[in-house]
Parts: C-alpha cells; structure tokens; sequence
C-alpha cells in the first residue's frame, strides 16, 4: 500500500483470493498461502493443483513473506449453512490458521440487503437486531467471539465516498492491523522465550558461565534483538508496519461492487493509512 502524498510505499500488503465458494480453490492451496509460498498475481487454478514445480511457487520463505491475519468475507444475506461443503471447507482452513497462531477477523458485507432498516439508515447497523442475529450465527457457527465480526457497507451504486461506509470500513481494517500487530508480538516474544531458554541451557552445560561474555549480557542482547524494530532516532517503529493481510472471500461479489466503487474503496484505505502514519 502506498499513501496518496509519499512515494515510500506503507510495509502492509494486503493479499486477495477469489471467492471459494464458486470456485475450485482448495483449502491446500490457501495454506500455500498462509505460509508464503504463492507470489504476487500466482493462478489459482484450483483443485490442489499447486506444487513447488508451479510458476511462481515461492519455496524459500520467511515472516516477511507470510500472512499474519486472516480477514474472511461473508455475505450477510448467505451465511453458509453447517454440514455443507462450503462451510466444511472454512472450518477446515480455520484449523490450518489456528494451528499456526495467525488472528482470524470475520467482515460482513451486504448488510444493508440483510436488514432494510440498515438500508434505510446505516447507523443503525450496530442496533439492528437482524445483523445482531447474523453476527451470532457466524460467532457460533465458526467458534470465533463476537467482537471479531465486522458488519460493514460495500460500495455499489455510490460514485464518491460516503462518510458513514468508509468509518465502517476503516475501523475494520484498523482492528484487522490491530490483530496482525498483536500475533507478530505474540511471535517475537515467544521466539526471544525460546532464545533466553537455550543460552540457559548453554550456561549450564558449561558449568555456570558462557564464553565469550556474562550470561547476563548474552541474556539481554537476546530480549533485546526481537523487540520492535527502531528507526534512525531510536524511537520504535510500530510492528503493524511490516503486516501481510490475507482477505479470503467466501462469495465472488456482482461487478457493480468490484469495479470503479470497489477501487475508491481501496483509496480510502490508503487515505486512512497515511494519516495514522
């Protein structure tokens, strides 16, 4: 992403996937994603296909390359229903994102079709109690709390931006960094952890002291390594600056919400980007 007044790009990528309940992608194919191997514009052809043989296929990766918070897109109006294959296939890759510790965050769009009052006026989306109703049906159906359920307005038939949607829009993907934020904490803290406990055992293998320089020193150079990175005045850089998001549709949206509406939308998230910089 990068701010409408710098030419320094923002560290924060967000990462698209086509809707997976019209198509043949594979909850395989989104864990390639998850863990970095699939680059910028990779085909998802679909069906399990890929391999480290694929065009594009990224064998050697890191943190950088990874994805550190799941952002799910449900329709409001079609929440899949339990024991069918799309909701089988979203619990499926819920396992894969919990076992690697990556925060999830649901959006849900097309509220204003759910709910006629939220179509009237949308500021009652957080009174309605047809969205409240959706909300906890996503909650309990994919075990996840409510307040990682956000209800939000897509741009349709709107030529310029709408202050109420683009609040909605915002706040989300402010808790989605927010998230990512967290986990990469959540990460460094337990690597450093991990660190600390094996000079540790260093110390004592060698009877009480590391060569070469105190435990004390060899501990601190350890907690202090993995801490957020600091620029060239030495204040700390926020660690939401270096987050990969991954958004997963659940649905493959008409083109009146994927074209020139859809794109301003993406401008309004860089707006917003900059000027929390």
């Amino acid at each position: 992403m990068q701010p409408q007044r710098s030419k320094e790009p923002l560290n924060i990528r967000i990462c698209d996937t086509p809707g997976i309940s019209e198509t043949n992608i594979s909850s395989t194919d989104l864990v390639y994603m998850l863990d970095g191997h699939l680059s910028d514009r990779f085909s998802l052809t679909g069906g399990g296909l890929i391999t480290n043989r694929s065009p594009g296929f990224n064998s050697d990766t890191s943190i950088r390359d990874e994805m550190h918070c799941i952002a799910l897109v449900l329709d409001s109006t079609r929440i899949p229903p339990k024991n069918t294959p799309l909701h089988s296939k979203i619990l499926e890759l819920k396992e894969q994102i919990d076992a690697r510790d990556i925060p999830i965050r649901v959006i849900l769009t097309k509220t204003d079709l759910a709910c006629k009052h939220v179509e009237s006026h949308l500021s009652y989306i957080y009174r309605s109690c047809t969205i409240t109703d959706v909300v906890e049906l996503v909650s309990t159906s994919f075990s996840l709390p409510r307040n990682y359920i956000y209800p939000l307005k897509c741009y349709e038939h709107e030529i310029k931006p709408v202050h109420n949607i683009g609040i909605l829009a915002l706040s989300a993907f402010r808790q989605i960094l927010y998230a990512a934020e967290s986990g990469l904490e959540d990460r460094e803290s337990l690597q450093s952890a991990e660190q600390v406990n094996k000079v540790r055992s260093a110390s004592n293998l060698s009877g009480g002291s590391v060569p070469g320089s105190s435990l004390s020193g060899q501990l601190a150079h350890v907690t202090g390594r993995n801490r957020s990175a600091s620029d060239n005045t030495g204040s700390p850089t926020p660690l939401y600056r270096r987050c990969n998001s991954v958004i997963v549709q659940t649905q493959v949206y008409q083109h009146s919400e994927t074209g020139s509406a859809g794109h301003r939308h993406s401008l309004d998230l860089q707006r917003s980007s900059s000027v929390n910089q």
